[in-house]
């Protein structure tokens, strides 16, 4: 029992903050958190959990602005341009009032690739669930203000 060395107790002054994740934050306007959080009260958005959850940590981590700065962020009615993977170039529009389903080039808030997107800016990259249920890397490319 003698060759048992105590444990070093450390207080919270002595460990590195870099061993702890560093959350990003979104920015998302003031109409759009509105509009997420009314989108949370569907019940036909249980059907999809990780869209839910996706959103809600969206909007835990928002930092709002309002709709003149929104240059270059990706908002519920902006033309969106990513790839994924570095694969070729997509492009869509993002919506709050479209359902999922669509193949107009229109892309639902409430779907897995424009919950991935909403708040993000030019340049910013995230995890993607693709629909092979493989993860990717989705990369904003542009962004253009519609509305």
């Amino acid at each position: 029992m003698q060759a048992i060395k105590p444990i070093r107790a450390h207080t919270f002054d002595r460990i590195s903050r870099s061993n702890f994740p560093q959350f990003r934050s979104y920015a998302l306007s003031v109409q759009d958190l509105q509009r997420l959080q009314e989108h949370l009260q569907r019940p036909d958005l249980a059907w999809l959990p990780l869209v839910a959850h996706v959103l809600r940590h969206k909007i835990r981590m928002a930092k709002p602005f309002v709709a003149v700065d929104r240059d270059g962020v990706v908002t519920g009615a902006s033309l969106a341009a990513w790839s994924i993977d570095g694969g070729p170039v997509q492009t869509g529009l993002l919506s709050h009032s479209a359902r999922c389903g669509t193949t107009t080039g229109v892309i639902p808030v409430c779907s897995t690739l424009g919950a991935a997107l909403i708040g993000l800016s030019v340049g910013d990259r995230t995890p993607y669930l693709r629909a092979d249920r493989t993860i990717g890397l989705l990369k904003v490319l542009r962004v253009t203000v519609t509305a």
